[in-house]
Parts: C-alpha cells; sequence; structure tokens
C-alpha cells in the first residue's frame, strides 16, 4: 500500500497528514522541521511519497532528507495542478491558497467556489466554475485567547 506523506508549514503549526493507499491516516502536529524529526517520520511510516505545502521558511535538509527517501514535490506555482492562475504574478500565489483552490476543483467541479482558509490569517480564494483561481483577498485572523 503507498504511503504519502504531506507536510503543510504555515505560520502558526508544521503539520503533516499521513495518507496510506490514498486515505487519510493520521495527522501529525510536529514540534519542528529538523533532520531528526523528519528522519523519524521517514522511519515510522516508510512513504513512498511526500509533498510539502510551505508559507515559512523552512529548514532545507528537511527537502534533502525526503528527496533522498520519496518522490518528493514542493507544492508552488509551477506545480501541476488541476486549477489554471491568471492572474498577472501566479508565483506570489502562497501553497496554502493554490492547495485550497486545487481542493475546491477536485472537490467541486465545475462549480463556482470560494474556499475560505483559516489559519494566522483568513484568506478568500474564488475559483470559477471553469477551474480558473481568480483571486481574493487576505485579512488578519482573529488571535485565540485575545480580546476583540
Amino acid at each position: 500500500m503507498p504511503t504519502t506523506l504531506c507536510f503543510d508549514f504555515g505560520n502558526t503549526r508544521k503539520k503533516c497528514a499521513v495518507f496510506v493507499d490514498g486515505n487519510f491516516t493520521k495527522e501529525l502536529v510536529l514540534e519542528d522541521d529538523g533532520h531528526e524529526t523528519i528522519g523519524r517520520l521517514i522511519a515510522a511510516w516508510r512513504p513512498d511519497r511526500s509533498i510539502l505545502s510551505s508559507v515559512i521558511e523552512h529548514d532545507p535538509e528537511m527537502e534533502e532528507l525526503l528527496k533522498k527517501s520519496t518522490h518528493f514535490h514542493r507544492l508552488g506555482h509551477l506545480s501541476r495542478l488541476p486549477v489554471t492562475t491568471p492572474v498577472g504574478k501566479p508565483e506570489t500565489i502562497g501553497a496554502d491558497r493554490l492547495a485550497l483552490a486545487a481542493a475546491a476543483v477536485t472537490l467541486f467541479p465545475g462549480k463556482n467556489n470560494l474556499v475560505i482558509g483559516l489559519g494566522s490569517a483568513i484568506t478568500y480564494n474564488f475559483v470559477n466554475k471553469y477551474g480558473e483561481f481568480i483571486g481574493g483577498g487576505i485579512s488578519p485572523a482573529w488571535k485565540c485567547g485575545s480580546n476583540p
């Protein structure tokens, strides 16, 4: 059964989702992205593939380790996706927003989709029924435990 590690590194947390035979199996919140942490994940799950969606600076050794141990892909504006990005500067679209747009087109094909991402920022992402990521907006998120 093929296993994939899907890494999502945001401003607040570093997470890893494990998929076995295409099925979501487990979500892990990582303490760090160091060589030892990633090595333990590889040893425990023996993944065939891995993907990284990151909007932060992360340990470059992590990518090298994943490249050596798995078929690795870093999500970005040059990735082959089921969505097009007819915007002036597609390289400015964050990997998190690309992932949301790709999920919308995959889960709701042929539909207009407004995808809202909730994290350290709130993103509003519009993908039309033709699978085109038209754009959206970004606003600060409300921090848990803070007073409005």
